[in-house]
């Protein structure tokens, strides 16, 4: 089957997602959407589905959630994100989801999965306190109290404003909600060459002043073969 992407190409879907847990290399592979098991890097072990949401700094509990973002544009951020999705939503957890940017395209698909509207989040048009109460109060009213926020990045994840800058990015979106973020890798035509990419996403820093840290806690890989 073939997507549109969120820059107008298309990509293939795959029949599962492998996925593993960047964090801990003993950990079991897993498949979305097709396995009955939470991916790896989702379960309890990484901390990213809690019962309780922390405290954060800013005051008040973290928004419970994850966001799914990648190094470029079709990717398979989205099919990630309705596979996922749909295994939530298999073990009746109570779901909200979101989308980066003013994209229309992309929340039509969570709307497909989840049968409920999808909630756009732009730092470019809100501030950050304002793009974080929209966030926690639509999880209230779509989720409920222990619901789990499943947001969608967009293009690349330190892609921001002009090209230039990671504002009004993916990895700024996890900054303002605080959220671990899981990078789709499309892994197709390539091996070893894909933890060098990693890892420089991991240890890249910005020079636009928007800060340290990345929040990468994990990835999918997509398009790859069982050899992999």
């Amino acid at each position: 089957r073939r997507h549109a992407g969120d820059n107008g190409g298309a990509f293939a879907v795959p029949e599962t997602l492998p996925v593993r847990g960047l964090g801990n290399d003993s950990g079991p592979r897993g498949h979305v959407p097709h396995s009955g098991e939470l991916p790896y890097a989702l379960r309890g072990q990484s901390g990213l589905h809690r019962a309780d949401a922390e405290p954060t700094a800013r005051g008040g509990r973290a928004v419970r959630g994850v966001l799914i973002a990648a190094p470029s544009s079709g990717s398979g951020k989205t099919v990630a994100v309705m596979g996922l999705l749909a295994v939530l939503k298999q073990k009746g957890v109570g779901l909200a989801a979101f989308k980066c940017g003013p994209d229309y395209i992309d929340p039509l698909f969570h709307r497909k999965v989840l049968e409920v509207e999808s909630c756009n989040l732009d730092s470019f048009f809100l501030p950050a306190d304002q793009v974080r109460a929209l966030a926690e109060r639509t999880l209230a009213e779509t989720a409920g109290p222990e619901g789990f926020g499943v947001v969608e990045g967009v293009m690349g994840y330190f892609d921001g404003l002009g090209g230039v800058s990671a504002r009004g990015s993916s990895r700024e979106m996890a900054q303002i909600l605080e959220l671990p973020a899981i990078l789709v890798v499309d892994g197709r035509g390539a091996s070893l060459s894909l933890a060098a990419l990693i890892q420089g996403f991991l240890n890249y820093t910005p020079s636009d002043g928007t800060g340290r840290g990345n929040r990468i806690a994990g990835v999918i890989f997509n398009r790859v073969g069982g050899g992999m």
